[in-house]
């Protein structure tokens, strides 16, 4: 929008998106609740060995290690909530600059077949860096986006 001063000068008003209060407090939640977990599993090597696919359930011998794993268990979930809403805004505020429905669409698949081939080309990768043995194929967390609408 264009508004013209006294000085006959046209200066453009740029107005701010609207923040959600809500949305990013959340967000800033289950960040920090994040880094607690990614560090109880990397610093402190706190996870039970048998945490994951394929294993029997883990056993924990003392409660801080169990009870942090019990908090931060609501990360992955919550950033999937995060996920859908950001989704439905962004849809949202699309349409009412016009989108129609099939150009919305056509941005989440575009948006899904990047992040897939970043974690099939790049991630992966990176993963063979490591000391993981066996030859994989993680399909995670740049794929879980592309399940979108």
């Amino acid at each position: 929008m264009s508004v013209a001063s006294a000085t006959g000068i046209v200066e453009r008003v740029v107005s701010r998106p609207v923040r959600m209060l809500a949305v990013d407090a959340l967000r800033g939640l289950l960040i920090v609740v994040m880094a607690l977990d990614h560090a109880s599993h990397f610093v402190s090597q706190k996870h039970s060995s048998g945490e994951y696919w394929g294993f029997s359930f883990p056993t924990y011998s003392q409660a801080l290690p169990f009870l942090t794993r019990l908090v931060t268990h609501i990360a992955a979930p919550g950033f999937f909530l995060l996920m859908g809403v950001g989704m439905f805004l962004l849809a949202r505020s699309r349409q009412k600059q016009g989108w129609s429905r099939w150009q919305i669409l056509r941005h989440f698949w575009i948006r899904g077949a990047l992040l897939i081939a970043l974690q099939l080309l790049v991630v992966n990768r990176a993963w063979e860096l490591s000391q993981v043995d066996g030859d994989w194929i993680s399909i995670s967390v740049f794929c879980s986006p592309s399940a979108g609408p």
